[in-house]
């Protein structure tokens, strides 16, 4: 009889030791791949002890709660899918509530979701990752070689470390658009350096790869996303391997467990979590500029036009060097059969065309402006190119490199000053703007030194028709053929930049011009690049270019037009300009559009790069160039008269630019926007040009026409051309993602901007300014 009431007694002890405790491990009755994963819990004091391997989590905040922890009968194996808080007291105190819960209304049983943001912390990581799942999915060499890794990581030797240390991990900040979880590239291939010879310990040499993830975790990342995961594996293993190891992480399988979409209630596919990896790529990769055709075209081309040069530069030299001894007329004795024979077919004309470091870089440097009335638009042309500058370096379209990037946006796109750059695509239509004008100037110029191209000398509608379409055949093709040398040099350079870049950065680039110019490189040198999706262009930043040829082409057309009916010409510029209100207004309407400062490129595809929608300021021009030309005599305008056309002329524009006031508008106010703001930015530009040009604004005029100006002026086509190249040349040779800040930016962006123009100063000395003494001398008696 003494024996059970003793072994009663020792049954009741440990019942009462059980449940004053706690449960130290509530063990389940199950094991299942999900279970392992479970918390533990404890107590000690007033504080909760978490634990591995159990996943109910129980916390008690006030000792005198214990008699309701033993009274709560809900605790046990069938819970392990909730947490119990007890925690009375501070939701009593905590100031940050509205409403007061009186010890009565409250209720200790709270239920939350599963805990995921640890499992998310510790995605891809090599120390938990078992290769029996993989045993008939990698070949032999890569299985082995990542038994090998994987031993010594366990073991903890140095070279495994560094190997694990090197790949990409969850670096905080995801919750904010962070994104890159990269690793480093460079020291993943420093290991393989430092190892390589070692005798004393089994080593495996690495490689890098670059895995693009659409990762939507329901509960921390609701909207999917791309991660970009990198990774120092094994070499033997392939990419494909490299997939099937990362899509069979032990972590990853957990989150895409079917178990979270039963907690969720839901049976669609769609609203479970997804982890797909998409794209894995070698980084570097297989590309080399050795085995690329182009490449070598390219450097040919450079050589043939730099011996050239050079050739011409001695010509110049001798010639100059001869001249200082002898008189002309000893000269022309002195030359030889072959100089003879260059001097009669003009070929030493042609030939210096090409002198670089005398005649061409004078040219760029100090030569006069070909319209002197308007030589204040150097300086507008150099301030408009450095703003377009600044919206490339902040465009995500180009430039996808920052940490944290969308919240990072968000907060320096709350800054006032900030919209001078997300409003800068205006700036664009100031280059319409001095094109219209320019156009118009230098036709009306050109048509007084062109014979019987009066009205007086046209006879008959037959004559009239033939001479005006030659014209017109002619000076397109003069502008076709001046632009396209330069453009096409640059197309080619820009492919072999972006495949070399592509293939040697960690970062995808945000443009695809690697493959896009390869395939629709004609579509730009036609001008017609513009009319096709965003998805399909080479060199984005052209579509000015074709708008720009396209609009030439219909000035041009009414230009000879209006040298015999004005009136004509007239009502279809202003019928021209009624058709893109209605059609800007009549296509953002229909897409729904609304504009964003953040998004300046919103309505590419729709708007922003169509020529309706930039017109406008290009036929503002046409009007300020026609008043130029034919106002000789400036009108009287007095001080006051002309302060309030200023006041009103820059308050257009700063209206524009920081008028959007929350940073966006609604569907309405956004057609009005796009319709009219661009002509309003033209025809706030009128009065700031003619006061320069009239005089009333001499200081001013005299800061515009500084003449240091000039040389980058005359190299913004160019600058234009390749800044967006440098761009990505220099960004993309980073390792890490950067933080968007003002500071970074702006030193970015004259960094970038110096190495623009510096390049672009080359290549106006091989082709731009050469081909423009060429198309002179071709099109003089034209």
């Amino acid at each position: 009889m003494d024996k059970p009431v003793h072994f009663l007694k020792k049954i009741s002890v440990i019942c009462f030791i059980i449940n004053y405790s706690l449960v130290e491990c509530i063990e389940p009755s199950t094991t299942s791949e999900n279970e392992k994963y479970q918390l533990t819990v404890g107590y000690d004091d007033t504080r909760v002890i978490s634990r591995k391997d159990c996943k109910t989590v129980i916390a008690v905040d006030e000792p005198n709660e214990l008699n309701s922890i033993k009274k709560n009968k809900k605790i046990g194996i069938k819970h392990t899918h909730q947490v119990i808080k007890y925690n009375a007291e501070p939701l009593l105190n905590n100031s940050h509530k509205q409403e007061q819960i009186t010890p009565q209304e409250l209720n200790y049983t709270t239920k939350v979701s599963l805990n995921l943001f640890h499992i998310f912390m510790n995605l891809y990581d090599h120390q938990s990752w078992n290769l029996t799942p993989l045993k008939n999915k990698i070949s032999y060499d890569c299985a082995a070689d990542m038994q090998i890794y994987l031993q010594h990581l366990n073991l903890q030797t140095n070279w495994a470390l560094k190997v694990f240390d090197s790949s990409g991990h969850y670096g905080g900040q995801s919750l904010f658009g962070n994104d890159f979880w990269l690793g480093s590239k460079s020291f993943c291939e420093e290991i393989n350096e430092k190892n390589s010879e070692s005798k004393t310990e089994p080593f495996v040499h690495m490689s890098f790869f670059v895995a693009i993830i659409r990762a939507k975790i329901l509960q921390l990342t609701p909207e999917t996303k791309l991660l970009h995961l990198g990774q120092c594996l094994p070499k033997s293993c392939s990419k494909e391997e490299v997939q099937c190891m990362l899509k069979e992480d032990p972590n990853s399988i957990l989150l895409k467990h079917k178990d979270v979409c039963e907690l969720k209630n839901s049976s669609s596919k769609t609203s479970c979590n997804l982890l797909d990896v998409i794209n894995i790529r070698n980084v570097p990769g297989a590309y080399s500029l050795y085995e690329d055709t182009k490449f070598y075209i390219l450097c040919a081309t450079i050589m043939i036009l730099a011996g050239i040069i050079l050739l011409s530069s001695y010509q110049e030299s001798l010639l100059k060097m001869k001249t200082k001894i002898h008189q002309n007329e000893q000269l022309q004795d002195s030359l030889n059969g072959f100089e003879k024979w260059m001097e009669k077919n003009n070929f030493s004309i042609e030939l210096n065309t090409f002198k670089s470091n005398n005649s061409n870089s004078r040219k760029s440097c100090i030569e006069e402006s070909s319209v002197q009335e308007c030589n204040n638009q150097p300086a507008n042309k150099l301030i408009e190119i450095l703003k377009c500058f600044s919206i490339h370096s902040n465009s995500k379209s180009i430039l996808s490199i920052s940490a944290s990037s969308e919240y990072r946006r968000t907060i320096t796109e709350r800054s006032f000053i900030y919209q001078i750059v997300g409003n800068a695509t205006f700036s664009v239509d100031t280059f319409f703007f001095i094109s219209g004008m320019l156009v118009v100037v230098l036709f009306f110029r050109s048509a007084k030194k062109i014979s019987n191209c009066s009205i007086e000398h046209i006879i008959s509608k037959t004559e009239y028709i033939a001479k005006t379409s030659y014209q017109i055949l002619i000076s397109i093709l003069y502008r076709y053929l001046r632009l396209t040398p330069a453009y096409l040099f640059v197309i080619v350079f820009n492919e072999i930049a972006l495949k070399w870049t592509y293939e040697k950065s960690v970062f995808t680039p945000g443009i695809m011009d690697h493959i896009t110019c390869n395939k629709y490189w004609w579509r730009n040198i036609l001008y017609i690049n513009n009319w096709y999706p965003f998805n399909e262009m080479c060199m984005i930043w052209s579509w000015y270019l074709a708008n720009d040829m396209q609009l030439y082409v219909v000035a041009i057309i009414l230009l000879v037009l209006s040298m015999r009916f004005m009136k004509t010409s007239v009502f279809l510029l202003a019928l021209i300009t009624l058709c893109s209100w209605i059609t800007s207004i009549y296509f953002s309407i229909l897409h729904n559009y609304s504009y964003k400062v953040a998004e300046p490129f919103g309505s590419f595809d729709i708007l922003y790069d169509k020529p309706w929608q930039r017109i406008t300021p290009y036929i503002m021009g046409m009007l300020t160039g026609y008043i130029i030309y034919f106002k000789k005599t400036p009108p009287k305008v007095s001080g006051i008269v002309n302060l309030l056309l200023w006041i009103t002329s820059v308050s257009i524009i700063f209206g524009l630019i920081f008028g959007v006031w929350d940073g966006q508008l609604s569907v309405p106010a956004t057609a009005v926007y796009v319709s009219l703001g661009h002509t309003a930015w033209g025809a706030a530009l009128i009065w700031i040009t003619l006061s320069c040009y009239w005089g009333y604004s001499p200081f001013i005029n005299n800061l515009l026409s500084y003449r240091g100006i000039h040389p980058l002026s005359r190299l913004s086509y160019c600058a234009y051309l390749v800044h967006p190249v440098i761009m990505m040349i220099t960004s993309f040779q980073l390792e890490a993602p950067i933080h968007l800040q003002h500071g970074i930016i702006i030193t970015v962006f004259f960094g970038n901007a110096v190495l623009s123009f510096i390049l672009a100063f080359f290549i106006s000395l091989l082709l731009e300014a050469p081909v423009i003494k060429l198309l002179k001398l071709a099109f003089r008696n034209k």
